[in-house]
């Protein structure tokens, strides 16, 4: 069961890590960007995506913190527990942060999208949103089932 868990947590740091390295990018890109004015028109819109894809990152990093005491717990032999439901909440919670960032801020990529000539652009913000929603979804089944699986093991350990 460590190794398992040692294989995730190894996974967890990795993904958080490559994260980390693109927002970096992704910081000095949009400082690039701020620096010519030229173009003050759309530069607001860039300013809301840029903060969206802040949002996201922040979002992602929370939920990362969240799956690591998951983790912790199933090292531990506590996962069926209901103080393990609260993280899963919490993912959820920041899952349905990030759709709702994307959906209300689809038009700022519509502006960039306009003014990039990149009409993509658009259906990777959507495609966010929609991931995000899906991942909400699971999230909610899980703590559901997780729920059920407490329910089910306090009823066992009270019959033996």
């Amino acid at each position: 069961m460590k190794k398992e868990s040692w294989f995730l947590k190894i996974a967890l740091i990795i993904l958080s890590l490559i994260v980390l390295v693109i927002m970096g990018v992704f910081v000095r890109f949009i400082y690039v960007v701020f620096t010519d004015w030229r173009e003050f028109t759309t530069a607001w819109a860039y300013l809301a995506m840029g903060l969206q894809i802040e949002a996201l990152w922040a979002a992602f990093l929370y939920a990362v913190t969240q799956a690591w005491l998951i983790l912790t717990r199933i090292e531990r032999q506590e996962v069926f527990s209901a103080v393990t439901i609260r993280p899963l909440i919490r993912i959820k919670y920041a899952s349905l942060f990030v759709c709702a960032v994307f959906l209300i801020g689809s038009p700022f990529f519509y502006f960039v999208a306009q003014a990039e000539d990149a009409p993509g652009l658009v259906l990777m913000g959507m495609l966010v949103a929609f991931a995000s929603a899906a991942m909400t979804v699971f999230v909610a089944v899980l703590q559901k089932l997780l729920k059920q699986a407490i329910v089910l093991k306090s009823e066992n350990d009270l019959t033996v």
